[in-house]
């Protein structure tokens, strides 16, 4: 994947991820490792990694943390 500006990485991931997990991912950290781009966002309460991959454009996301503990109710 071609180095290019931040705003055209931030839309190359935006738009998968929003298919992935919803409509108002926070995205926490965009990197470029080979001709991959990889990162963390923030989607309903939850940390997540994705990667996408530029050779097949495969998009890739997996939990890390949730923030939001449930309740359950006795």
């Amino acid at each position: 994947m071609m180095l290019g500006s931040v705003t055209s990485l931030r839309r190359k991931v935006l738009g998968p991820l929003k298919k992935a997990c919803g409509p108002r991912p926070k995205l926490l950290t965009i990197e470029v490792h080979g001709n991959d781009v990889k990162g963390l966002a923030l989607i309903s309460g939850k940390v997540v990694s994705y990667v996408l991959e530029a050779q097949s454009n495969q998009f890739k996301v997996s939990e890390m943390l949730s923030v939001i503990k449930n309740r359950s109710h006795s």
